[in-house]
């Protein structure tokens, strides 16, 4: 992550943020935060709303494949007396498709067990139904991912609340836009707002801010 990305980010003002591919956080965004870190992930809460962070990396991934546990960073927090869990998720370049499907079979069966939570997933799949040729297993996943999610009780904020078809990453070889970044939250959970930031903020910055656009959005739990 860029400085001048931060620099953004706060002046955003968020209470939660889920993010993937950070390895460094500034001063600045530490002292702000609560942080939970991951090998590629973290997730930001801010230090003066009433949330605590019961416990911290809760998918208990049992695994002789070492590789799986970097997929995630994940809490449990209590706020306002809500249970709450958050799921950062990285599919970084390196794992294969059955890597990644492993790690979704903890995913599914820690939300079977845990219904009666409230469950927030943000991720940077780096993946599109759209992907063909060499890259076509893992549109395959992703598309089994939603269908799969929403048999859950979840709904992707992006494809039920615009009207246009969101995207999040431009390819620099093809210039084709794809939406590799996706945020799950319960079908029953209230979205009063959802915005994908524009390119102008972020990809014709100099130097850019990030290779992909961030999804923010304001709901009610």
């Amino acid at each position: 992550m860029r400085k001048n990305f931060w620099d953004y980010f706060e002046k955003l003002n968020f209470d939660i943020g889920l993010f993937q591919e950070v390895y460094m956080l500034p001063y600045k965004i530490r002292k702000k935060y609560e942080v939970v870190r991951g090998e590629m992930n973290a997730i930001l809460i801010k230090n003066n709303i009433d949330v605590k962070i019961k416990r911290v990396n809760i998918l208990d991934i049992h695994s002789k494949n070492e590789v799986i546990t970097d997929f995630c960073t994940s809490c449990e927090i209590d706020f306002f007396g809500k249970p709450v869990i958050l799921i950062s998720i990285y599919n970084y370049i390196g794992p294969n498709e059955r890597d990644f499907s492993e790690f979704l079979e903890f995913l599914w069966e820690y939300i079977n067990n845990n219904r009666n939570k409230i469950i927030i997933i943000g991720e940077d799949f780096n993946m599109d139904e759209k992907f063909q040729g060499k890259y076509r297993k893992w549109g395959l996943i992703i598309k089994n991912v939603k269908e799969r999610l929403s048999k859950l009780g979840y709904k992707e904020v992006l494809s039920i609340s615009l009207e246009f078809k969101p995207h999040t990453f431009i390819s620099p070889k093809n210039k084709k836009p794809y939406q590799l970044d996706y945020l799950f939250i319960p079908k029953e959970v209230k979205i009063n707002e959802i915005n994908v930031v524009s390119e102008n903020e972020i990809f014709n910055q100099k130097p850019r801010l990030s290779d992909h656009l961030p999804i923010i959005a304001t709901i009610e739990l």
